[in-house]
């Protein structure tokens, strides 16, 4: 069986096979899903048995800009994926993240959660997750596309649960956040001045690893950067 966003774009959602015993949880942002079950001509078993609810939250967003804000007094599971034009990066600020239940481990289904992935699919890498006790500096994605999942569980009587963020589009240069057991960092090229770096540029990337791993850095290659006293100027920074 599979589960599919959409067909023209083939935003495929899951696939499904074999004998499952524990519970299955898969959302969707996209309007219409389609779920497509197909079988051959050989073994024939039990089947399967689905439910499935509607959220009023989430969706596609495609850029320059967006606010999203949602709150709710009951249960609600609500995914957005954002995808932007391709070259460009997306730039996440403004968290807001307003009385949230717990009740059990934050980032499990007992408890409210905002959890924010480095690219468009269900296993991208996490890039950000909160049940309420921290908010979100300004951070950047590395791609064109984000998933942002906000789970929220019945609380007490009335209580308003609130999730509000900003999102823009930036021209994809330098900075963000790495997840790769490998990668290379460039400094950002100007085509019109001989492929230099730009003037009044400032980077960041943050890598991020598993406990137990360190990150080791090798230089290689061309290393041209203005020499000062100090460093004062152009540099570097570990």
């Amino acid at each position: 069986m599979a589960v599919v966003g959409d067909l023209n774009s083939g935003h495929l959602l899951g696939v499904l096979c074999d004998h499952i015993t524990e519970p299955i949880t898969i959302v969707s942002p996209l309007t219409p899903t389609h779920v497509i079950f197909k079988t051959d001509a050989s073994i024939a078993d039990r089947g399967f048995n689905i439910s499935y609810s509607l959220d009023p939250c989430g969706g596609i967003l495609r850029g320059p800009y967006h606010i999203i804000n949602f709150e709710t007094t009951t249960e609600a599971h609500c995914i957005w994926l954002l995808e932007f034009e391709e070259g460009q990066q997306i730039e996440l600020s403004g968290m807001n993240m307003g009385n949230f239940a717990s009740g059990g481990t934050c980032g499990q289904q007992g408890s409210s959660f905002v959890r924010i992935r480095n690219g468009g699919t269900p296993t991208s890498p996490v890039l950000w997750t909160s049940c309420g006790g921290q908010t979100l500096a300004t951070t950047k994605s590395m791609s064109n596309r984000v998933g942002i999942t906000a789970h929220f569980i019945g609380g007490t009587s009335n209580q308003r649960q609130s999730f509000r963020m900003q999102v823009r589009a930036v021209q994809a240069g330098c900075g963000g956040t790495l997840h790769g057991l490998i990668g290379n960092i460039t400094s950002p090229a100007n085509e019109s001045e001989g492929n230099k770096y730009r003037n009044g540029v400032e980077c960041s990337w943050d890598i991020e690893a598993q406990p137990g791993y360190r990150v080791q850095f090798n230089f290689f290659g061309r290393f041209d950067i203005e020499s000062t006293l100090g460093c004062t100027n152009d540099f570097i920074q570990v």
